[in-house]
């Protein structure tokens, strides 16, 4: 077992499995990103790790949670005094209690990423050409506006001709439309890999086990679909490809109202599009000019 994986173990033990999922997804990081240093990771200080958390163009959401997680992640070895003191508890936390998810989002990357893997369907011809399927059309979901977490509750019913029934018997039960090409591909995936046509019940789509994917599965088939494209490098993640569905709404003229409903947000996404201070207080002169002096 290497050290990696017995951090993991112990943060799963220790903490959450959620948690450790993700201290996985960062010590995977962490040992590429000081492959050529002595001691890898073990000798990093918190000057480097607050580099390390900037270079994947990662907003202040994802530079926070990460930073949690290295917390955790150094907090470990120290408690196993493999080093002397946490470096993680140097580097300095972004202010983001006023701020939502970052919605500034590649839409070329996000095509790249369905095309690469369109293409890799269309040429494999193995047996796991249904993994292959599967990874699309999650894609193709997370793109259209779909939630990592919906995904796993998603049964074959929900799927119609041009849209996905998503949320469910929930708050944020809607209608996510879909392409002709978006359709096409997770109709196929939906029968790939299965002998006989499934039940309306039956879960949308499966894994080579047979199991419906649930969010950390997801989160993983899509996050090596973006790897695979070339595109782990400019921050792009599974979340982001989410995002993509409000962000060519907005891009396409569309105001907030339009851009929400994909998803069934309720909020505005960027903080940076609320007026300032003083632009509110130039709007409340002209409208209300005897209430300010």
């Amino acid at each position: 077992m290497t050290l990696s994986e017995k951090i993991v173990g112990h943060i799963e033990r220790t903490v959450s499995a959620w948690e450790a999922f993700h201290a996985e997804v960062i010590l995977r990081l962490l040992s590429a990103h000081f492959a050529t240093c002595t001691g890898g990771f073990l000798h990093a200080t918190g000057e480097q790790l607050a580099t390390f958390l900037r270079l994947r163009g990662n907003a202040d959401t994802t530079f926070a949670r990460r930073l949690s997680t290295l917390k955790l992640i150094f907090a470990t070895l120290v408690e196993w005094r493999m080093i002397e003191s946490n470096p993680a508890m140097d580097v300095v936390r972004p202010a983001i209690g006023d701020k939502a998810p970052d919605f500034n989002v590649s839409l070329a990357a996000i095509e790249r990423v369905i095309s690469h893997q369109t293409s890799l369907v269309e040429r494999y011809r193995g047996p796991k050409i249904h993994t292959e399927w599967l990874i699309l059309a999650l894609c193709h979901l997370l793109a259209a506006g779909v939630f990592l977490v919906e995904v796993e509750g998603l049964i074959v019913r929900d799927l119609h001709t041009d849209h996905v029934l998503a949320g469910r018997g929930g708050p944020r039960e809607r209608p996510v439309f879909l392409s002709a090409e978006a359709a096409g591909a997770i109709g196929a995936a939906v029968h790939s890999g299965r002998q006989l046509p499934p039940a309306p019940e039956a879960p949308l789509l499966v894994t080579k086990r047979g199991n419906a994917p649930d969010v950390r599965g997801v989160w993983k088939y899509v996050q090596r679909s973006i790897n695979r494209a070339g595109l782990n490098e400019p921050g792009l993640t599974p979340a982001k490809l989410h995002r993509g569905a409000a962000k060519v709404i907005l891009d396409n003229g569309f105001g907030w109202e339009a851009a929400r409903f994909p998803s069934a947000y309720r909020r505005i996404p960027l903080s940076a599009s609320r007026p300032s201070i003083d632009e509110m207080e130039q709007a409340i002169k002209r409208n209300h000019p005897f209430e300010l002096g």
